[in-house]
């Protein structure tokens, strides 16, 4: 007789153990991104002082690198998460669904008319541009929440976010054939992702994406209910409607904020949640802390390589993510099978 009291146990230590795990994990990246890049600081120079230079490049470039990547990481790793749960698609995420497209749409959408129409408010940019993302990712999870409710299929659900990222990609593509050399440098930033920039916008995104987070640690035991279908989490008192549109939110929040600190960063949203949902398990007590850790980390490892490659040249960080996760991502979902 199986004893289903003890198999939680041993499933809930086994959650507690990846979590202390990641958290490590973070850490030491994080201190292996500060310290690596094609200009060394090493622990002996750590320990013993600092130059000049070497604190500029620590405090001034790399610190607010980190804090960039993770919590972009942590925030499109927490989206998908919500993401697969809010529509009950495997495959959602902001960059499969087009909300990542949109609201990077909306972002260079910003910078053009700030820069050629409105140049008077050209200063506000850094509010401005986050806010316009935000409303980009908005504007295409109402869309597909109300899509869901309709109870469209999963598959006409999944093609009309492919078809919005098109077309976002599209207008992008004319909006980058007529501008200038300035503007079409911001355009690519957006379009290929990068986390150079997004330090100017920390201060920001900090407190919105904590905000985030923790509202959606406050109902992960309605989250939970809800992954098992509507109707229970009707039945166990859950205002469905509302929890639906708070969900919307966050998303947004999490997506927007992150697309205006980095562009499009596609794959972490969607396949992150779904590694640990393999190895560990898929309640989402566990699965949306360790998402965020993992996420983080994945995003700065990636950057680390993105800036250490090459001596002349910075590769694109979203090339990195798909470059590095899918094999393993195909690899795990072999194993799974044959298993």
């Amino acid at each position: 007789m199986i004893d289903l009291l003890a198999l939680q146990r041993a499933s809930m230590q086994k959650s507690r153990t990846t979590l202390i795990f990641l958290s490590i994990f973070l850490v030491a990246v994080s201190f292996m991104s500060l310290a690596s890049g094609n200009f060394t600081i090493g622990l002996n120079d750590m320990l013993n002082g600092l130059s000049p230079l070497q604190q500029q490049v620590l405090f001034e470039l790399r610190l607010p690198r980190i804090i960039t990547a993770i919590l972009v990481g942590a925030a499109l790793a927490v989206a998908g998460c919500i993401l697969q749960v809010l529509l009950a698609n495997s495959l959602a995420e902001p960059g499969v669904i087009g909300i990542s497209s949109f609201a990077s749409l909306f972002a260079v959408l910003s910078i053009v008319l700030l820069d050629s129409l409105l140049p008077q408010w050209a200063g506000l940019q850094q509010y401005i541009l986050p806010l316009s993302a935000f409303v980009g990712a908005s504007l295409v999870t109402g869309l597909l929440y109300q899509v869901t409710k309709n109870n469209l299929p999963t598959t006409k659900i999944l093609l009309l976010g492919v078809a919005i990222g098109i077309f976002s990609g599209a207008i992008m593509t004319w909006l980058l054939y007529f501008s200038d050399d300035s503007s079409m440098r911001q355009m690519l930033y957006w379009m290929m992702g990068n986390l150079a920039y997004g330090a100017d916008l920390i201060y920001i995104a900090v407190i919105p994406l904590s905000l985030s987070f923790l509202w959606i640690m406050r109902r992960i035991d309605a989250l939970n209910l809800l992954q098992f279908g509507e109707q229970g989490a009707f039945q166990s008192g859950i205002d469905v409607p509302k929890l639906r549109i708070q969900l919307i939110l966050c998303v947004a929040v999490l997506t927007g904020i992150s697309v205006s600190m980095a562009g499009v960063i596609s794959f972490i949203g969607l396949v992150i949640p779904h590694i640990l949902r393999i190895l560990v398990t898929s309640q989402l007590r566990f699965l949306v802390p360790a998402s965020a850790l993992l996420g983080a980390s994945f995003l700065l490892l990636a950057d680390l390589i993105a800036r250490s490659a090459f001596v002349t040249a910075e590769l694109p960080v979203g090339a990195i993510t798909a470059s590095l996760g899918a094999p393993f991502f195909i690899y795990l979902l072999l194993r799974k099978q044959v298993a």
